[in-house]
């Protein structure tokens, strides 16, 4: 009897400084095109931020059909920097980088239909931010940004954050003003 076995290795990339340098990383190309595999985005977001590949990773939809991976990064701070991958039938595609994210909470998409997330970012025990960033061509964008302070609750609706649902327009309007 012949038995044939395939050793399967995962994939790996160089290890790759650009974030711990404050530099914007630059995807291989399966991320650009879109082609990359699961374990491909869990090794190359290994090899950019100081991640292993066991880390728990989160899946969620970012906008109405755009399901996301978001691969985390914990560097020893309580806050996350996290990859971001779209996911479609023909992979992973890098959509962008989210910082020092402590929470989130996923917004409903601008009026140009583009995905939106609201993220919040603790940096010390009386002071902390929260930001609504847009998806867009060239990844996340800030564009609005509240600073908070006392109980990092101040001028938020009661759990804000800890909705499962979007985020609405008027949600965001109250918290971030026009």
């Amino acid at each position: 009897m012949l038995v044939a076995a395939a050793l399967v290795s995962s994939p790996s990339y160089p290890e790759d400084q650009s974030v711990k340098k404050g530099e914007t990383p630059k995807p291989p190309v399966e991320f650009v095109t879109g082609t990359a595999t699961h374990q491909q985005a869990l090794a190359w977001t290994a090899s950019v931020l100081c991640n292993s590949n066991d880390q728990a990773e989160v899946r969620l939809d970012l906008a109405p059909h755009y399901p996301v991976l978001f691969a985390p990064d914990r560097c020893g701070s309580h806050n996350t920097t996290y990859f971001v991958f779209g996911v479609s039938h023909r992979g992973y595609k890098y959509l962008g980088m989210l910082e020092d994210v402590g929470a989130y909470r996923v917004a409903a998409p601008d009026r140009n239909g583009h995905p939106r997330i609201v993220t919040y970012y603790g940096f010390g025990a009386d002071d902390a931010v929260l930001s609504l960033e847009v998806l867009g061509p060239d990844g996340f964008k800030e564009v609005k940004r509240k600073n908070l302070n006392e109980s990092h609750a101040e001028g938020l609706p009661a759990g804000f954050l800890d909705s499962p649902k979007p985020a609405t327009a008027q949600e965001l309007q109250a918290v971030f003003g026009k």
